[in-house]
């Protein structure tokens, strides 16, 4: 290898490890949103227990000593989970935003052709719980959904990362919801040795409702 790229390599690397990582276009809430562990038929099992289907929650239980090599993080796809808090903090990540974002009621229609094509999708066993939580309500009501969702993972992977770090060598960082400007300082102080801070966000305006919205509250509730 060339002595100054090698050298540069070096002097990236150094400077990664020692910035203050702020991840502002992750969008961790879309994994556990989607593929929350819940049950999609009263006579199947929770998600989390078929092991041919995707898990957020999952993959949140990797061990940071036993993750996929970069390669297998090529491309594109839901499924990869690039937000597992386990590769958030592989890759060195401090504050990372969680970007709600709620499909819009017009690029619902339009990509499915037209309202009733909407509904019957809503109704197929796999799509049945999102369209419960992120389709049917207003936009407002599927943006704290949403939020609610990432809450509910980071407190499961927050009582396993616990015991993980009480009965085996390897170190997972907590991840925390961080709710005011005073604790995200607090968690840049501790310089890498505190949680992963997750700060809620919203990506799209429709999230906070409004009358320009395009949706009404009860629309899709019917």
């Amino acid at each position: 290898m060339d002595t100054n790229a090698e050298h540069e390599r070096r002097d990236w690397m150094g400077f990664h490890q020692k910035a203050f990582f702020v991840d502002m276009h992750a969008h961790p809430t879309m994994p556990a949103s989607y593929f929350a562990p819940v049950s999609f038929l009263p006579f199947f099992p929770p998600l989390r227990y078929l092991p041919f289907f995707p898990s957020f929650r999952r993959a949140n239980r990797r061990s940071p000593d036993d993750l996929p090599s970069s390669r297998a993080y090529r491309g594109t796809s839901l499924f990869e989970f690039r937000t597992a808090f386990p590769l958030l903090q592989a890759g060195g990540a401090d504050v990372v935003l969680t970007n709600a974002v709620i499909p819009e009621a017009d690029f619902l229609r339009a990509f499915l052709g037209s309202r009733r094509n909407v509904r019957l999708v809503a109704r197929l066993p796999l799509i049945r719980n999102i369209s419960k939580r992120y389709i049917r309500p207003s936009y407002f009501q599927s943006t704290l959904n949403m939020m609610e969702a990432i809450e509910t993972e980071v407190a499961a992977y927050n009582d396993f990362a616990e015991e993980m770090n009480r009965t085996t060598a390897t170190k997972r960082r907590l991840v925390e919801i961080v709710r005011s400007v005073e604790r995200l300082k607090e968690i840049r102080a501790m310089d890498g040795a505190g949680p992963i801070a997750l700060v809620h966000a919203v990506e799209g305006a429709h999230s906070l409702q409004g009358e320009l919205a395009g949706k009404r509250a009860t629309r899709y509730q019917k």
